[in-house]
């Protein structure tokens, strides 16, 4: 709740996911980022670090690779 008061307060358009991996999917592609962050609170920019990207290859490998 302080987040979101923190994040609406200030007018933010984005945040940045988190590395971790929520019930098995990765935040950085979990659904629940698009459901909450745009369109509950208004949002327009989900972004990740260049170590979420390489965690989706290396270690959550939520799809076979080509």
């Amino acid at each position: 709740m302080l987040f979101r008061m923190a994040f609406e307060e200030s007018a933010a358009r984005g945040l940045m996911a988190s590395n971790n991996a929520w019930n098995g999917t990765p935040m950085s592609i979990h659904p629940v980022l698009n459901d909450v962050i745009n369109e509950q609170w208004d949002a327009n920019v989900i972004s990740s670090d260049g170590g979420a990207v390489a965690n989706l290859v290396k270690l959550h490998k939520p799809s076979p690779r080509p």
